[in-house]
């Protein structure tokens, strides 16, 4: 599994991302179309606009009011949702068998992770077979997905500007 990983260190994302939580009254839906760069940023934008921008002196704007909840760059660099203590590539039994899996048209392989918190449900992750991103993450009531995914595509540093 670990040498399936593609660290977010080493390549920009420009996809799609869908959110889909369970508020226990109903299904709660968010979809951004978001840019990632490991050295710029995060951009996100929804139907509405513009809807945030951090940048890589760790400032952030956003247009508020805020909770769209998601964040690209944790799915993207999923490996830090877990105690930075453990290597990434010991969370799961090494020899455990990835499920092939079918992600918006692209090919990936799944495995399920320990729960990120006490009394969380585990997370089931899973990376495209081509790049090694992860494209999916799963648990009982949330789910984060990516779709239209593009790799390595050069961004305008000007993307991650504050607005003013």
């Amino acid at each position: 599994m670990h040498q399936l990983y593609r660290s977010s260190r080493e390549t920009t994302v420009h996809a799609t991302m869908l959110l889909s939580s369970d508020q226990g009254d109903g299904e709660e839906r968010h979809e951004v179309e978001f840019w990632y760069s490991p050295l710029e940023g995060t951009r996100q934008a929804d139907g509405e606009g513009l809807l945030s921008v951090r940048n890589s002196d760790g400032d952030h704007w956003h247009r508020g009011p805020y909770d769209p909840s998601t964040w690209p760059d944790n799915l993207i660099a999923i490996h830090r949702r877990w105690d930075q203590q453990k290597p990434f590539r010991l969370m799961i039994d090494p020899n455990s068998a990835a499920t092939a899996t079918d992600v918006n048209g692209r090919r990936a392989w799944e495995f399920v992770f320990p729960p990120v918190f006490y009394g969380d449900s585990p997370v089931a992750v899973a990376f495209d077979a081509y790049s090694g991103i992860p494209l999916r993450a799963e648990t009982r009531d949330r789910t984060e997905e990516l779709s239209n995914v593009t790799l390595d595509e050069e961004f305008s540093e000007e993307l991650f500007e504050i607005p003013v």
